[in-house]
């Protein structure tokens, strides 16, 4: 065993003997000071050696699996808070967190102003960002945004025994695996999740995430359990996030029935499934959920939602923060992994109910389109469906015919276009590092669903020889229906934006 450094004798002699440090203790037994020791490593390997010389409320702990209880025994399910939708304001070198808004009586009814809430296209060009190269891999943004929605499901149930059964239902794409890593990570909290899974890609990935799960003895299963409300404490749908477009489709438009019936507490992962990624409740599905966990940043359509909000997924870097507008997000206190915009259940004055474009300038689109309302079985919009297609063309070009074929080949393979055309002379006019060039290339034309263009454009940027490949997508407004049909059926399940594929 390496001997002790001096940072690590430090904190054994701190926690030991420090009265500062046990002025933060409730009423409950002293902690032993290696149980004490296993709270500061438990910290330190969250990444934050400064959240543990601010209040710390730590009751007794017989294990280091009781670490957790024992740290959220002193507050309401260890909450995150930013104070009533106002953000908590952080100086760059520092995790300490300063809340100006105390008392402030103008927080709630001005959170729609101070909010950025992003359009589909903006949630899915941030992830696109995000996975750049060098980035983030899926499997990074995965981890981090179900770690983030099991610390906020806890908070929402503020269970102190733990004991609760939850109900995971995943989706096909990365909202389900989202979900199918917050089961893992509530099972070591000291839940008891199942989770219902009716459709898996068969990709490593998710293969792996399932494993995970049954390997700790998780039930993964794919159909709806009998008498929900009689068995479960809470249902989680991660369903569908952002990347999704149209109706929902069987078996997931008949257990949207089911959720909209039940009186359990539901908790929606990144956007209410079944709901337009910003219109709301466009389909009519009647669904709502009693609360919300924004991955990144809240959608537009959370502006329709009415119940308690957390902001989840810490891993947003300052930089894309105010490049999309997203300063006024709250903050992450210490080394919590979510935070609840407090007042978002609230009705909010006249101020408050405008519409905004979610940089505090008034839209005056959105403000003849969307309602602000509470979200019904209505539609929350003028928008129809042919407003956001399902489907899409997307033109891309190619050197030669070689590279354009084997494109074309490799796009239908990995099942992002159910068809592309090749074109194999058009002549390209274009300015290239302050130089007007004429080159002749090959067209392709490949037809695919909308939601898929995030990947299909990391796809083609991976294996295209160009530094800066043509991908332009145009929506599709009509068509035979057995021909989108066979579209829909040629391509993948969407992965909400956040797989590259």
């Amino acid at each position: 065993m390496r001997s002790r450094t001096p940072l690590l004798q430090f904190l054994v002699a701190s926690v030991s003997s420090s009265s500062s440090f046990a002025a933060g203790i409730t009423s409950h037994a002293h902690p032993r000071p290696h149980q004490a020791l296993a709270f500061v490593t438990h910290s330190l390997a969250w990444g934050s050696f400064r959240a543990i010389s601010s209040s710390i409320t730590l009751a007794s702990a017989s294990s280091v699996g009781d670490l957790p209880t024992a740290l959220n025994e002193g507050g309401k399910g260890g909450t995150c808070r930013s104070f009533s939708g106002v953000p908590l304001h952080s100086d760059s070198n520092s995790n300490n967190m300063v809340d100006p808004s105390k008392g402030s009586d103008a927080a709630v009814s001005s959170w729609r102003q101070r909010i950025t809430l992003l359009t589909q296209k903006e949630a899915q060009a941030i992830d696109e960002e995000l996975m750049g190269t060098p980035g983030f891999t899926v499997d990074q943004l995965m981890e981090l945004a179900g770690l983030s929605v099991a610390s906020a499901i806890h908070d929402f149930l503020a269970q102190p025994t733990r004991s609760a059964s939850i109900l995971i239902l995943c989706g096909p794409g990365n909202n389900g695996g989202d979900g199918l890593v917050a089961a893992r990570h509530l099972y070591h909290f000291g839940y008891r999740p199942v989770v219902v899974y009716p459709k898996r890609p068969a990709r490593p990935l998710f293969t792996n995430l399932v494993k995970q799960c049954e390997d700790l003895g998780i039930h993964v299963g794919g159909d709806m359990p009998e008498d929900i409300e009689a068995n479960f404490d809470c249902v989680v749908d991660a369903l569908f996030g952002f990347g999704t477009a149209g109706p929902l489709r069987a078996p997931f438009g008949e257990m949207m029935q089911v959720l909209s019936k039940l009186t359990t507490p539901i908790v929606s992962v990144d956007i209410p499934s079944g709901w337009d990624v910003e219109a709301g409740d466009l389909y009519g599905t009647g669904f709502t959920p009693d609360a919300l966990v924004s991955l990144t940043a809240p959608k537009k359509c959370a502006a329709l939602f009415r119940g308690r909000h957390y902001l989840g997924g810490r891993f947003v870097p300052p930089g894309l923060q105010h490049q999309y507008g997203l300063d006024a997000l709250p903050a992450y206190p210490g080394t919590c992994q979510c935070v609840e915009i407090e007042g978002w259940d609230e009705e909010g004055g006249d101020e408050g109910d405008k519409d905004r474009d979610g940089r505090g300038r008034e839209d005056p689109k959105d403000r003849e389109s969307t309602s602000r309302g509470r979200p019904s079985a209505s539609p929350a919009s003028a928008l129809t469906p042919a407003s956001t297609p399902e489907f899409v063309v997307v033109w891309i070009t190619a050197p030669d015919a070689k590279e354009a074929s084997a494109l074309a080949e490799r796009l239908v393979e990995s099942d992002l276009a159910a068809c592309v055309n090749i074109v194999p002379r058009v002549d390209s006019v274009y300015k290239w590092e302050g130089k007007v060039e004429r080159n002749g290339e090959v067209l392709l034309m490949a037809k695919t669903r909308a939601s898929l263009v995030p990947e299909l454009s990391a796809f083609v940027t991976k294996h295209h020889s160009y530094d800066v490949p043509e991908t332009i997508a145009a929506g599709i407004v009509g068509g035979g229906p057995e021909y989108l049909k066979w579209v829909r059926e040629s391509t993948r399940e969407p992965a909400d934006g956040r797989d590259t594929g």
